[in-house]
């Protein structure tokens, strides 16, 4: 049996990868938990248009024989029908998100990967995507270990009502700098979230931003768990204006040690 899973940065050399796929994203409509209406698209909400799936699944399979080519093997997950509607006892969703993004929902630390609870009832069901490819690894890897963060309920409690009618209505854009500058959006502290995107690997040092996506409880959670492995966890704060902090794998990137690259919108 193989070691399958041991990474530690975002630089080292691939030598094996889950690529997610584009087939089956929805835009989700609005809920307590996520709001993306836009002035361009005010009613648009459900599958994106096929054209725009086609051309997205023709680039991402170009990028995986690229890996391939150069000796990666490349993982990809099994689609699951992102149209059925999904539930919990506390909520309901028309249809999912999608499973484009692993980075988002996976943190892999060294010889372990753990789930993240996600904070879109939209996402609650994604990490069902990639399972087969996590017990493919669990039966294969005798050393890794396969963690979940608790499962958040998505439930009102979390989320802070009247957000969005102000985001979109009331606030100016100096109130929400100054609300994103002071991280207060919409999620409470009721249970811990977080995507994992919002964690950047350099070895040892993992650097984490508090974000739309991850509330303090969560940070505090993640804080705890890696410090437990042995890791030394750092928050990674931001101050140019901006009214939103998308997970920090939007913006910011480990390229090799000592150097990182911010894109500061």
């Amino acid at each position: 049996m193989a070691r399958i899973v041991n990474s530690w940065n975002e630089w080292d050399p691939l030598k094996r990868v889950i690529l997610g796929s584009p087939v089956g994203t929805c835009n989700p409509k609005p809920d307590l938990s996520w709001n993306n209406t836009t002035k361009t698209y005010p009613d648009y909400f459900g599958p994106l248009p096929q054209e725009m799936q086609d051309i997205a699944v023709d680039e991402m399979n170009a990028f995986q024989n690229a890996m391939e080519k150069r000796g990666i093997k490349v993982d990809r997950p099994k689609v699951i029908n992102t149209l059925q509607r999904t539930s919990t006892p506390d909520w309901e969703c028309e249809f999912m998100r999608g499973c484009q993004p692993p980075r988002d929902v996976f943190l892999c630390v060294g010889n372990v990967i753990l789930e993240s609870p996600m904070a879109l009832r939209s996402r609650w069901y994604e990490y069902l995507h990639f399972r087969d490819i996590l017990e493919e690894y669990f039966r294969e890897d005798p050393d890794f270990m396969w963690i979940s963060a608790p499962r958040p309920r998505l439930s009102d409690a979390s989320f802070k009502q009247g957000f969005w009618e102000s985001f979109y209505n009331i606030w100016t854009e100096e109130d929400k700098q100054q609300r994103a500058l002071a991280q207060n959006w919409h999620l409470t502290e009721k249970e811990p979230l977080f995507d994992a995107a919002d964690g950047l690997r350099f070895g040892k040092d993992i650097f984490w931003q508090p974000s739309v996506v991850t509330n303090k409880s969560g940070f505090d959670w993640i804080t705890r768990y890696l410090r437990s492995l042995g890791f030394r966890v750092h928050e990674a704060r931001f101050q140019e204006k901006r009214r939103n902090a998308l997970a920090s794998g939007r913006l910011t990137h480990a390229v090799a040690p000592r150097l990182m690259y911010v894109l500061p919108r």
